[in-house]
């Protein structure tokens, strides 16, 4: 808007974009799956969760989902974005059984901003490590669930933290690397296969266009694009998970 002599001379308006809303990725197949509601953990950081159970009488793998840093909620949301949700539904479609829960820090922010001891004193093993073990235990005793076969998939600091979940890194691994993300680099991948590159029980993927959520996107990316625009995990990451554990 311009003004000459206090006296509008111009003024324009520009549409608003619409909101962006959550659509569920064209590779989830609902009709492969039932969800119910579930509890993660016990005593007074009981966290609720959505167990994925692919149809039939199984025994069927099962992989927890872990969060990366902040008070995320089982789906992992952020804006339109339902990461979680999609490998959830991905999953299941390919008959794998998916754990997603609600952090420890979504649930109970409030209560531990609340303490300032409680505050000083929480370690990743607080937020992360020990809910996601409870969430692995939990399915080992699930019905319909192979026991033998549930697995860990962390996303950025979840995926950070996989080796002191596992205690020793000496288990198969899968490591997925978005070629776009700023957050966890290429650089941080390389430094992976520098260190476990010489085990044939660990495998790399690198996927050029992806950015840190595992959605397709091209040039330069920002923060927006996370918020701003809706996108869906990349059909073949799903692909290349399911086939990793299918096999195992």
């Amino acid at each position: 808007m311009n003004s000459t002599a206090g006296k509008v001379k111009k003024a324009s308006l520009s549409p608003t974009a619409p909101p962006v809303k959550y659509e569920p990725p064209a590779y989830a197949d609902p009709t492969k799956f039932v969800e119910s509601e579930i509890i993660v953990g016990s005593g007074e950081w009981q966290l609720p969760g959505t167990l994925t159970m692919p149809k039939g009488d199984g025994p069927f793998p099962a992989i927890v989902l872990v969060h990366g840093s902040g008070p995320n909620n089982r789906d992992e949301e952020l804006g339109a974005n339902k990461p979680f949700k999609d490998l959830a539904w991905g999953l299941a479609s390919h008959g794998i059984a998916v754990l997603r829960y609600d952090k420890r820090s979504k649930i109970f922010g409030t209560k531990i901003l609340a303490d300032p001891k409680l505050k000083a004193t929480m370690t990743v093993r607080d937020e992360t490590i020990d809910d996601a073990m409870a969430a692995a235990a939990l399915l080992k005793k699930t019905k319909k669930i192979d026991g033998k076969r549930v697995f860990i998939l962390g996303h950025s600091l979840g995926g950070f933290l996989m080796p002191r979940m596992a205690k020793t890194v000496v288990k198969p691994m899968l490591i997925l690397q978005g070629g776009r993300d700023y957050q966890v680099t290429t650089e941080d991948f390389e430094n992976w296969k520098a260190a476990l590159g010489g085990r044939k029980d660990v495998e790399f993927h690198l996927y050029p266009k992806l950015n840190h959520l595992f959605y397709e996107g091209e040039g330069i990316l920002t923060p927006l694009e996370y918020v701003q625009k809706h996108g869906s995990v990349a059909p073949y990451v799903v692909d290349d998970i399911a086939a990793w554990i299918l096999k195992r």
